[in-house]
């Protein structure tokens, strides 16, 4: 079971994230990911929280996501601390 936490809790989650991250910046666009937003929310275009999404997806999630998953990797399955 312990193998099957840290595989799933602790590895999968920050690499889906930071997956999913990529993909709505690259592929999906943030324009598209604006669009689809604003169908529920009608204000949300325009708006400071836009902006915000926007730059915390683009740049912002994928490093800190990214940064997170190789030491959570280094720290689980190699023994490895950096911090």
């Amino acid at each position: 079971m312990d193998l099957i936490q840290d595989v799933f809790s602790v590895v999968a989650l920050p690499l889906g994230g930071f997956l999913l991250s990529l993909f709505i910046a690259t592929r999906w666009t943030t324009a598209k990911f604006s669009e689809e937003i604003s169908h529920g929310a009608p204000n949300y275009k325009g708006s400071f929280l836009e902006t915000f999404l926007n730059i915390m997806i683009k740049y912002i999630c994928p490093v800190v996501l990214g940064f997170m998953f190789v030491l959570t990797v280094l720290q689980k399955f190699f023994n490895v601390e950096l911090f």
